[in-house]
């Protein structure tokens, strides 16, 4: 069994979200934007229904309030408007999926956010501080063996660590910024090879050559990868023939 999670619900339309039920015939759970980097009220209503029909489980995908940057900047914030924002957007999906009798499964950070996160001490500190208080029931999907895994694991919050199937690594198996050529994996070919990589608990190779392995509970690939339904599509049919099932 392998688990395979996306970011869905980045739109602004109902067409954007029918774009979205493409992908979910072949992924298990979806990460839906709840009005921070992305996403409103239509579209988070609208891919929580979608998802319910396709069986995913659904978690919330919150991030920097910062619409403009799609979130992938990092944000001069303080904690604590940070934290009013990010309970904001968590509460909304999650009275949206309780209105359709389903509760949210878990959480994942969003972009610069994801990063920063993994890159600072005391913010990593309080976010899993945030999720103990607030959201103790909820699973958080972080950075296979990175800084926010490690601080949910000494509060005994419930983990799922993540690779990536569209992004390079660094050799310290932290995400290759954006901005380095070649950090964003859109050759269906190369997806699928590390996905199927990364599956099989096999060394990926890393943006610099180097080999890295990485051990995962699920994979992320991004919805808004200009090749996403092939990438998906395709790598259903390569695990299948592998002996790998997605649920």
């Amino acid at each position: 069994m392998i688990d395979i999670n996306c970011d869905l619900g980045e739109g602004k339309t109902q067409l954007d979200c029918e774009k979205d039920v493409q992908l979910m015939p072949f992924i298990s759970r979806c990460n839906i934007a709840c009005g921070g980097h992305a996403g409103n009220q239509l579209t988070m209503k609208l891919t929580v229904k979608n998802a319910i029909k396709h069986n995913l489980l659904i978690g919330a995908h919150p991030g920097y309030p910062d619409p403009d940057n799609f979130g992938r900047a990092s944000m001069d914030i303080s904690f604590e408007a940070l934290k009013v924002s990010l309970l904001d957007q968590i509460n909304q999906l999650n009275k949206i999926a309780n209105s359709a009798y389903i509760e949210l499964g878990h959480i994942k950070f969003h972009g610069a956010l994801y990063n920063d996160i993994e890159n600072d001490p005391a913010l990593a500190e309080n976010i899993a501080g945030l999720i103990l208080k607030h959201f103790p029931t909820l699973s958080v999907i972080c950075l296979a063996g990175g800084l926010l895994m490690e601080k949910c694991v000494e509060k005994n919050i419930s983990i799922m660590q993540e690779a990536f199937i569209d992004r390079r690594y660094l050799s310290n198996k932290k995400l290759s910024p954006r901005t380095m050529n070649g950090s964003v994996i859109e050759c269906q070919e190369l997806a699928i090879k590390q996905a199927l990589y990364l599956a099989h608990q096999l060394p990926v190779e890393a943006i610099d050559k180097r080999l890295i392995l990485i051990k995962a509970d699920t994979l992320c690939l991004h919805g808004d990868n200009q090749n996403s339904l092939d990438i998906a599509r395709n790598l259903h049919l390569k695990l299948k023939k592998s002996g790998l099932k997605i649920q």
